[in-house]
């Protein structure tokens, strides 16, 4: 192997590679359903067909010396990465769960580009495919359009889908306004790492008009959220269940009822069912609080799709002791158009270029500092609005997680597909024994809240 055949690997890239570890692996983990069988050899022809044009897809990591490198797998074989596994006779959605759960948290080998589907050929009336993906190679965003190019005329995902309004992610920002702000904030992050190893005030309030310098700030000096069964230190075995669709029709109704966001609602929804999950455990104090980290896309909206990562983080604070669904949903819209104005993305992503070309050790420092702030990680991706088929197998349901850096062991996800939108849970086995509590909690909320939308508050004019 020529030098001319590897290329360094970009810091952002590295930093997700270097912060693998065992009880928390570094690995985007999606789950399809289809409406037929589907044999290993069906899979393989057609990941040769559609997934081996990627480049990164042909390429494992090499370390020389202190420095990461890409270079072409000299023994690449697409049918090195797929394997069959046969789940027990009449196993439903419940037994597909658990053995995505054990998959979560096992290492792709490092011999070979870090990637691997496992296709389940028979479940229930048709198939299943899981795929583990390292993030060292993409973000969630990038990697899960991966996975819908892969789908019959898969030609036009090339491009980030379109979206409406209501339907877009989390958090939607003008990539261009972002993009003109990542070089300052990766210079200032780099200036200031020490920050959020350290704060100084001080050089925080130099800085105090810059947006920047603000989100900086809150990154560095911001405390950790409510002490919850989810800040427990983590172990090897990780949990996965997801709910039963809602219909995106209904969804956007009581968006329209409760004068807010498709995504208002299901943040409302979402942090209304972990209270009443912690509710079965005890008290719930009205101040209780869970933070996630939300990835922030970068890319711009006309940009071709690329691998590699391109996304900042923000920090979102849910109002789970809020026992009120209007207030918490009033609570939830404010919350999210602050956000929505933020520098955060800018200056996660500077963040994310910096440590990944720091010394291991300062690395470490700053992943402890950013996930002790944090409880979850929450994702959003609005997936196609038509029906898409693989080899001619309808898709039914796609749902995926993004890993969770340091100590944290919640993931959750938000993904819609044609007229659905599902809602899943990671978990650490460590936290919550089973994840269907949560699935449910979340359900009884949704449908708590959806009936409450059609009533006019106390007070309202007749």
């Amino acid at each position: 192997m020529t030098p001319a055949h590897r290329v360094p690997v970009d810091s952002a890239d590295a930093a997700w590679l270097r912060m693998d570890r065992a009880e928390n692996r570094m690995v985007i983990v999606a789950v399809m359903t289809f409406d037929a069988p589907m044999s290993r050899e069906d899979l393989v022809r057609l990941l040769h067909e559609r997934i081996e044009p990627f480049h990164r897809f042909r390429c494992r990591v090499r370390r020389s010396g202190g420095r990461l490198e890409w270079e072409i797998d000299p023994s690449f074989n697409v049918a090195r990465h797929v394997t069959t596994h046969e789940l027990p006779r009449g196993s439903g959605e419940t037994e597909l769960q658990a053995h995505v759960g054990d998959l979560m948290n096992l290492a792709l080998p490092e011999d070979r580009p870090p990637w691997h589907f496992e296709v389940i050929p028979h479940y229930l009336d048709g198939s299943a495919l899981v795929a583990r993906l390292h993030h060292g190679m993409a973000d969630g965003i990038a990697l899960v359009r991966v996975l819908l190019s892969l789908a019959d005329g898969g030609e036009k995902f090339s491009q980030p889908l379109a979206a409406e309004p209501d339907d877009r992610g989390l958090l939607e920002f003008a990539g261009t306004a972002v993009r003109g702000v990542v070089e300052v904030a990766g210079a200032i992050v780099e200036e200031s790492v020490a920050l959020v190893m350290k704060p100084d005030r001080a050089f925080l309030r130099a800085r105090q008009g810059l947006g920047i310098a603000a989100a900086l700030g809150k990154f560095a000096l911001i405390p950790p959220d409510s002490p919850t069964p989810f800040k427990a230190p983590l172990s090897t075995t990780k949990r996965v269940a997801w709910s039963r669709a809602a219909r995106l029709a209904e969804v956007k109704k009581v968006a329209r009822r409760l004068g807010g966001t498709v995504n208002d609602v299901l943040l409302t929804a979402l942090a209304g069912g972990l209270r009443r999950f912690l509710a079965t455990r005890g008290p719930v104090a009205a101040d209780c609080e869970i933070r996630a980290m939300v990835p922030v896309n970068l890319r711009l909206p006309d940009e071709p799709l690329t691998l590699g990562n391109r996304f900042g983080l923000v920090l979102l604070t849910l109002p789970v002791g809020m026992a009120d669904q209007r207030q918490r949903f009033a609570e939830v819209r404010t919350r999210m158009d602050r956000l929505k104005r933020s520098m955060e993305p800018a200056v996660a992503f500077g963040i994310l270029q910096t440590i990944g070309s720091s010394p291991q050790f300062v690395q470490d420092q700053v992943v402890r500092s950013l996930s002790s702030a944090a409880s979850a990680v929450m994702t959003n991706v609005p997936g196609p609005r038509k029906p898409l088929h693989f080899a001619g197998r309808r898709l039914e349901e796609i749902m995926f997680w993004v890993p969770r850096a340091g100590s944290i062991g919640l993931g959750i996800s938000i993904i819609s597909y044609v007229d659905d939108i599902l809602l899943g849970f990671a978990v650490d086995a460590s936290h919550v024994s089973d994840p269907h509590e949560l699935v449910e909690a979340y359900e009884a909320e949704w449908h708590a809240l959806s009936a409450a939308s059609k009533t006019k508050p106390t007070g309202a004019r007749q």
